[in-house]
């Protein structure tokens, strides 16, 4: 009797994890760069970063909000993905997930909330209508500020940062963990995924807010700012590009099943081969470092700086989606019997609720800019508080 073989790659719908998932790392490590941002000033003494304190802080939060989505859309039964939370099973990696964000987004949203609390007072007192109940239930219906009060918020402000970002770094890392793990996908596998992915995250942060501070707030991008903030990107891109070469040649040094899996994917016109050497290493990495490089070199200022700046993190933020890309995707493109690899391309309405779903952060960050004065200057949150 004949025996009839399916193999994976002749399977409809191989591919499980599709465009729409690579959004859910992505958002994730967005939360942590702009975090770290937002960081910046405060704890490593990089004043020349302290106009944009609150433009990374406000990049965090807009991304906050929907990092679930796409997990939620891709699931049967959305409904039921609470049930993680209402009954949990500690041995489930997205059971631990949800209480590790749980935790995260509450310091987040308390830090953000005491570092716009006299912002949000002052407002309002001084609104009326709508927008007077609006800022009232933001402030918690807190209207008055007095010189002590606001020393207390500066001091809880700078505590919940420095609490926040080593939390939001463990939140990305474990994201990093959950791709890393999976069973059925050994090439995935590596210890330094982590690392990548929160150097990734730094990356989207810088780029996120060279580009949501040239629309919204551009006379924020001095000079020195953008200089700053350069020179970090810079050294974030050739990081992430160098971990991941490096985590090819591990594999490929090994020779084993991950390795044969490697070659298929990246060599001989594999289905990665455009993904990783144009997209990520070409466009993501050689074009951001050459144009920030010869900014530098030149000594552009103003505007041909600014512009310098935000194709160098736009170039940036198509670096992290190639590489959570090449992890997410690509790892499904194999078939495990090495006879052929499995055909994907996205449909016209998946790549709209993507794109759908990344607008999302762009509008909370416009919500939030027309909110609370995000170019408010950094001495407020540090000098003393003057006497009354």
């Amino acid at each position: 009797m004949e025996t009839q073989f399916l193999f994976p790659n002749e399977v409809e719908k191989s591919v499980v994890w599709g465009l729409i998932i690579v959004l859910y790392p992505f958002m994730t490590s967005s939360i942590f760069g702009g975090m770290f941002v937002s960081a910046l000033p405060t704890l490593f003494g990089r004043k020349a970063l302290a106009p944009v304190a609150r433009l990374g802080l406000a990049v965090g939060l807009s991304f906050l909000p929907f990092v679930f989505l796409p997990i939620l859309l891709d699931l049967g039964q959305p409904a039921r993905a609470f049930n993680i939370m209402a009954t949990p099973r500690f041995s489930s990696p997205m059971a631990v997930f949800g209480f590790v964000f749980t935790f995260v987004a509450a310091v987040i949203a308390l830090h953000a909330w005491f570092v716009f609390r006299k912002d949000l007072a002052a407002r309002a007192r001084e609104k009326t209508g709508v927008m007077r109940l609006v800022y009232r239930i933001l402030a918690l219906g807190i209207v008055e500020v007095t010189p002590q009060a606001e020393r207390i918020d500066r001091g809880l402000a700078k505590f919940l940062k420095i609490v926040a970002l080593p939390a939001d770094a463990v939140l990305t890392g474990y994201v990093a963990f959950i791709f890393a793990t999976v069973p059925g996908n050994p090439e995935w596998n590596s210890t330094l995924r982590p690392v990548v992915l929160l150097l990734a995250g730094i990356v989207n942060g810088i780029s996120f807010t060279l580009l949501l501070g040239a629309i919204f707030k551009p006379a924020v991008l001095r000079d020195d700012t953008v200089k700053a903030l350069g020179t970090y990107l810079i050294a974030a891109v050739l990081a992430v590009a160098a971990l991941t070469v490096l985590e090819v040649v591990e594999i490929a040094y090994i020779e084993s099943y991950s390795a044969t899996v490697i070659e298929t994917l990246l060599t001989g016109g594999g289905p990665l081969a455009t993904m990783f050497f144009t997209v990520f290493l070409g466009l993501g990495t050689c074009l951001p470092v050459a144009a920030l490089a010869c900014a530098f070199a030149l000594r552009l200022r103003g505007p041909l700086l600014r512009l310098a700046a935000l194709a160098a993190g736009a170039c940036g933020i198509a670096q992290s989606f190639a590489l959570l890309w090449n992890i997410i995707v690509g790892g499904q493109l194999v078939s495990k019997s090495f006879r052929g690899v499995v055909a994907y391309t996205p449909e016209p309405g998946e790549i709209a609720l993507t794109l759908g779903i990344a607008a999302m952060p762009v509008v909370a960050f416009a919500i939030i800019n027309f909110l609370v004065p995000l170019a408010a200057p950094h001495e407020e949150e540090t000098a003393p508080a003057p006497q009354a």
